[in-house]
C-alpha cells in the first residue's frame, strides 16, 4: 500500500483519495512574476523598505479533501517521506510550540502511541524548520519522517 492510500485524506476524505476537478497556473498563464528579484530581471515595481516577505516560484501539484466530522487546530501537510505541522505565532516560542504540540498529537493519534511516547520519539527523530519571520507573526514547520513511524 503507497503512502498516499494510508494518507488520512485518502481513508476518511469525501473523495476517497480520488482526484478530482485539475486546475493548473502555468508560466503562460502568470505572465511576467512581479515578485522575482536579482541580476537578471528587470524590475517591473519598488517597495519602500520594510516588512516584506520573499517568495519563490514553484512547480508544485497537491491535492485537497473534505474530511468531515474531524477537525484539526492548525494546517497539516503529508508528503511521501513526512508528515508535517504548521504554527503560527508570536513570539517565536510560541510557534514552535504550536507546530511540535500539534504534531505530537497527530503522531500519538496515528500510531496508538501514548502522548508522552509520541513527544519522545519527536524530540529524537522530529525537525523544526523556520518558515517565517515576517511581521506580524512567525511560522515554523514541524515534521517527522515517515520511516520512524513504520
Amino acid at each position: 500500500m503507497s503512502w498516499f492510500e494510508k494518507s488520512l485524506m485518502a481513508r476518511q476524505g469525501v473523495a476517497g483519495g480520488v482526484a478530482g476537478e485539475h486546475s493548473s497556473v502555468t508560466i503562460a498563464d502568470q505572465g511576467a512574476f512581479h515578485y522575482v528579484y536579482g541580476p537578471y530581471v528587470e524590475p517591473v515595481i519598488e517597495v519602500a523598505p520594510g516588512g516584506v516577505a520573499l517568495e519563490i516560484p514553484a512547480t508544485v501539484e497537491i491535492q485537497v479533501d473534505v474530511i468531515k466530522n474531524h477537525a484539526i487546530a492548525w494546517p497539516r501537510l503529508e508528503t511521501e517521506d513526512f508528515k508535517m505541522t504548521i504554527g503560527s505565532a508570536r513570539p517565536l516560542e510560541d510557534a514552535a510550540r504550536i507546530a511540535y504540540r500539534e504534531l505530537v498529537r497527530w503522531v500519538a493519534a496515528e500510531t496508538d502511541m501514548a502522548e508522552d511516547e509520541a513527544y519522545m520519539l519527536l524530540t529524537m527523530c522530529g525537525k523544526v524548520r523556520l518558515g517565517n519571520m515576517v511581521d506580524p507573526k512567525y511560522t515554523i514547520g514541524a515534521s517527522i519522517a515517515r520511516r520512524y513511524l513504520e
